[in-house]
């Protein structure tokens, strides 16, 4: 396989990585039976990828999202898969529906980081910080500690929210029932 890559997060300390690839024939890409072009999703040693760095941001610097590229390497069938297949693994892990949802629950993590850093943040420089129309700590106003104590509930609410139904979708895949869409569809809504 041959390719190049974006926004590859964690590649710096990845051991694998996930190549999504249009299959060929010949020159052109291979059609399934609907006539939608075939994708296989390949695994590969990341030390089989050379890695561009072009993550050159403010902010999530640690995520380390490079560009990676693949040139002419052997994927072995047994490192591939279609998404739409059903996986050779039984049990709730390898459940084409919980894989995605896992996938969502665990970006949920950063924008409620983010607004944990922002909050704690707030809270210290309120404590020695004044404004120019008073001299009043932030920390002693009213209005400010509302503000702050909402903004708690709020990211709380939301993270309890996430917890709860990724939880729910989990049991749900965990107990085998033959249709979790509504508790995958309460996980997708939390995250969002």
């Amino acid at each position: 396989m041959h390719g190049s890559y974006d926004f590859a997060s964690g590649i710096s300390h990845a051991d694998w990585i996930y190549c999504p690839c249009f299959i060929m024939d010949g020159d052109d890409v291979a059609k399934n039976e609907a006539g939608a072009p075939e994708v296989r999703a390949m695994w590969i040693p990341a030390d089989q990828a050379q890695v561009v760095d072009t993550w050159s941001v403010v902010g999530m610097r640690g995520t380390g999202s490079h560009d990676f590229i693949v040139e002419d390497v052997f994927v072995p069938e047994s490192h591939t898969c279609f998404v739409g297949e059903a996986a050779q693994e039984k049990g709730p892990l390898y459940d084409r529906r919980m894989v995605v949802t896992s996938i969502f629950v665990m970006l949920a993590g950063t924008p409620l980081g983010i607004a944990r850093g922002a909050i704690n943040e707030l809270i210290e420089l309120a404590t020695d910080q004044t404004t120019s129309g008073s001299s009043t700590l932030l920390r002693d106003r009213p209005a400010v500690q509302a503000k702050v104590g909402e903004t708690e509930a709020i990211l709380s609410s939301a993270r309890a929210y996430v917890l709860s139904t990724a939880g729910a979708a989990w049991m749900a895949a965990c107990d085998g029932k033959e249709d979790p869409s509504r508790e995958i569809a309460g996980a997708r809504l939390a995250v969002t």
